[in-house]
């Protein structure tokens, strides 16, 4: 990226003068223990139909990918509430989602590693082998942060690409904005313009690179990338792109690229194959193709084997064999009816015949090794100097040590076992071929001897975490304890369980598990620590003790949706959670792990999206998938008792098109309320004052908001006029949601711009918890002191002046005209006003100018006097 020249950025906002400009740079045995198995379909059904246009049913990217570049020219703090500054709370032992990695090739001792999580951005680890090596993260402020696949120039390897986006449609993946490069090892980064992806296109380059499953590199520096419309190839760095003649492309996803791989002699093999899931009518057939020629791409031939069929395809190449005895082996999956691996091959002559070899099974828990999920998580590689040792991952993984044998044996770990389910990444560490590097939905393990082929027993086989400070999960939830600075956290996580974490106010800490499975909604009683409540999908909750330890289970269970809408009661004990579409479960906390439970009948008026405790006892809110909520009152508990229901609100009295109700927030009564809604298209944000009679948008064109989802808002108790927002993109805020504009503002510096699910707060302390899915847990302070500034100081040795005394109510601008270089981290404090000057045209003078590398705080604070 070339160095920022910034001209005058600030914003007045009523009292309250902020100005920032920040410029970052790189300066820096966990696995699923409950017998729950995983569902990506599942979550998908459930988050489209939170996100998607009620119109058309369908997602559309290109108002995200519209908000992403609205952020990359706003400063990331510019809140309208004074004084939030969030901290990251973690958890920094357990990792998220990781379909990307790749050992450093700078790296003389082979030891640094790059991985990418898919909501959490680009990470490095300057030594696997070691145990206690971190992970720092790249920037948090990435158009986007759906690391997808990174790979290296052999004939500059301090160039790398990372593609972005999951092709693999789970419910929580994030499309890509295309390819972002490097030329100097990892210092800096850019995107590449040519790969910016419109997601109002349906050909071409803008649609092709909406997801990227795969990126290599010849050894002339040719880029081959897989993309959801065919293989694209570049020669001249990715400044221009040809779409590969001879090969299926097209648009709607019907040539889908599942893998790429490149061989020592250059051949490069490309593997075809999509799923079909719900409102995607469509897969790719299973094809296999390679380069022949000059395998430059613009040739290729089709050694689809015979009679195949199937949909997602992936292929591994034997790296110590080439040319016409080139091994190859391939999986792929059934089709759209079935999810299971249809079929595992060997080709011992370069794909010109083809081998049936036995399928790896996971076991007698998990007969086939992806549970049934091989179109979300299959990986396929083989051994660098053995071609007989062959590794396959899915739900759980396996080896087999005679995969060139006539009948080949498979050797799995336990899918309930230390290494976590649903591998999507295998790296061998070079000049080590029997170490190597997995990436899976529980971050990054690595083993000192997978690839021994004297270690025949797969129990012997070690596979140790490589989390430290990976902090890329994906949290649906959270709570906190109502005790002022107390640290302890409860949260729920895809894929990653509900863990608690008991550590320090406002610190970075450990977590461990409660309980297993997909992590759902927690609570913690408000006024008595001690009942604590954590849930897996499908509504299966436990009651725990004060430090998180599990009391009992609460019946009924497995009988909600994937993610249960449910609120608790803390004044009164009583936790009310969806149990079918027409009936809410009530359960009454009596005593440590003792409760009464009932359930109750509620209006069927479509799919329950949220639940609210009322401030009244025995109310509730529950609002639906189609814009209506309603109050319910008088729930006495009794089974099959209606309770008094009054339509609080429907689609016709806000915008007329419905929309899924995020979340539902009372003020200082029940007259005082606030709903969001989460999908694209519609008006986000209603306010009411008097008790949902009458509803104002606060969510217009011109009010600052974009059109993204949100999913949850929160008044600050201490001041009603201030709101906060968890959206797609981060936390944004307003200083006064009463106002006809109530201007909001993104409020995401020292966090990210990452999907924010959830926002919690106590009263103890004014805390604020906020859950992110993608980089895990932060909290803020409301309400701290927040005095005028009365020194304004540059950081010598770039500073005008280092000091200076500010007098309020005077109209001095303090100016900026030197540039910062290296990587100085500068603050600048001012009254009124800081004007950053560009180049002076008249005499070319010097402006004010940034390099990438540094870091600029610009403060701005306004006051009364």
């Amino acid at each position: 990226m070339d160095s920022i020249t910034a001209l005058n950025l600030c914003v007045i906002m009523k009292k309250l003068l902020f100005c920032g400009f920040f410029l970052f740079t790189t300066s820096l045995s966990f696995g699923q223990n409950q017998n729950i198995q995983d569902d990506p379909q599942e979550r998908l059904i459930v988050e489209q139909a939170k996100i998607a246009d009620p119109a058309t049913g369908k997602v559309p990217f290109n108002e995200l990918e519209k908000a992403r570049d609205l952020m990359s020219g706003i400063i990331p703090k510019l809140a309208q509430i004074p004084g939030i500054e969030w901290y990251e709370r973690g958890p920094n032992n357990i990792g998220g989602r990781t379909r990307a990695l790749m050992f450093d090739p700078n790296d003389l001792n082979n030891r640094k590693v790059w991985a990418g999580g898919v909501a959490g951005g680009l990470w490095y680890n300057l030594n696997i082998t070691n145990a206690d090596s971190s992970w720092y993260k790249v920037s948090d402020f990435w158009d986007n942060m759906a690391i997808s696949c990174i790979a290296y120039a052999p004939n500059n390897i301090k160039t790398f690409y990372v593609g972005t986006g999951e092709g693999y449609g789970n419910s929580d993946a994030v499309n890509g904005g295309g390819i972002w490069k490097t030329t100097n090892g990892g210092l800096t980064w850019a995107r590449l313009a040519s790969t910016k992806p419109d997601f109002t296109a349906t050909s071409g380059v803008s649609y092709a690179f909406q997801n990227i499953q795969k990126i290599i590199v010849n050894s002339s520096g040719r880029v081959f990338v897989a993309t959801q419309a065919g293989v694209y190839h570049s020669s001249d760095g990715g400044t221009t792109w040809t779409l590969a003649v001879g090969l299926p492309s097209g648009d709607n996803l019907s040539s889908f690229v599942s893998d790429l791989e490149i061989g020592t002699d250059n051949v490069v093999y490309a593997a075809y194959g999509y799923f079909s899931y719900p409102n995607i009518p469509f897969r790719t057939a299973s094809q296999i193709y390679k380069t022949t020629g000059t395998h430059d791409g613009t040739a290729w031939t089709n050694i689809t084997p015979a009679g195949l069929t199937g949909s997602r395809t992936e292929i591994a190449l034997a790296p110590s064999t080439s040319g016409a005895a080139q091994v190859v082996y391939m999986v792929n999956q059934l089709n759209e009816n079935g999810r299971a691996i249809n079929a595992t091959k060997r080709s011992n002559n370069a794909g010109v015949a083809w081998t049936d070899i036995t399928k790896p099974t996971g076991g007698s828990t998990t007969p086939d090794i992806t549970n049934g999920q091989a179109w979300y998580d299959l990986i396929l590689r083989v051994h660098p100097t053995n071609p007989a040792i062959v590794f396959v991952g899915g739900a759980t993984h396996a080896r087999t040590l005679n995969g060139t044998a006539g009948a080949v044996t498979w050797s799995a770990f336990d899918y309930w076992g230390g290494v976590h389910p649903d591998h999507h990444a295998f790296e061998f560490r070079p000049g080590n071929p029997n170490e190597v590097a997995a990436g899976n939905d529980g971050g990054v393990y690595y083993s000192s001897n997978w690839g021994n082929a004297s270690v025949t027993n797969i129990a012997s086989v070690n596979f140790p975490t490589r989390n430290k400070n990976f902090n890329v999960t994906q949290y649906y939830g959270a709570a906190m304890k109502n005790i002022s600075n107390d640290g302890y956290l409860l949260g729920g996580l895809q894929d990653n369980n509900s863990l608690k974490m008991p550590g320090t106010y406002n610190t970075i800490g450990a977590a461990s598990v409660v309980l297993g499975g997909d992590g759902g909604l927690s609570f913690i009683d408000q006024d008595n620590p001690g009942y604590q409540f954590v849930t897996t999908q499908y509504n299966n909750y436990r009651l725990c003790d004060a430090n998180g330890n599990i009391l009992t289970s609460l019946a009924p269970s497995n009988n909600g949706r994937f993610i249960t809408p449910a609120d608790y009661d803390s004044p009164n004990n009583i936790l009310y959670s969806l149990s079918n579409s027409t009936q809410i479960a009530r359960y009454v906390i009596s005593g440590i792990s003792t409760y009464s439970n009932s359930v109750f009948s509620i209006v069927n008026s479509g799919t329950v999206s949220f639940i609210k405790v009322g401030l009244t006892p025995n109310t509730i809110f529950v609002g639906y998938t189609n814009g209506f909520v309603y109050k319910l009152t008088g729930i006495t508990g009794v089974n099959g008792m209606t309770p008094t229901s009054t339509t609080v609100l429907t689609p016709a009295q806000t915008d007329g098109v419905g929309g899924s109700i995020s979340c539902i927030e009372i003020g200082a009564t029940e007259n005082q309320l606030l709903i969001t809604k989460s999908n694209y298209n519609v008006k986000s944000v209603f306010h009411s004052t008097n008790g949902g009679t009458n509803w104002t948008s606060k969510d217009e064109p011109t009010y600052g908001l974009p059109n993204i989802p949100v999913r949850y808002v929160l008044f600050n108790p201490l001041n009603r006029q201030q709101v906060l927002l968890a959206t797609e993109l981060g936390v944004w805020t307003t200083n006064n949601i009463t106002a006809a504009n109530p201007e909001w503002s993104p409020t995401n510096a020292k966090m990210a711009h990452v999907r924010c699910d959830m926002l919690k707060f106590r009263t103890a302390d004014n805390t604020v918890l906020v859950a992110t899915h993608g980089r895990g847990l932060f909290t803020t302070k409301l309400n701290q002191t927040n005095p005028c500034q009365t020194v304004m100081m540059l950081v010598a040795p770039y500073d005008n002046k280092t000091s200076g005394t500010s007098v309020y109510g005077k109209t001095e601008t303090i100016s900026a005209t030197n540039q910062v270089t290296g990587t100085a981290n500068v603050t600048y404090k001012a009254s009124k006003s800081i004007l950053l000057l560009p180049t002076n045209p008249t005499d070319g003078s010097a402006g004010f100018k940034a390099d990438q590398g540094t870091v600029f705080h610009a403060y701005i604070t306004g006051c009364q006097n």
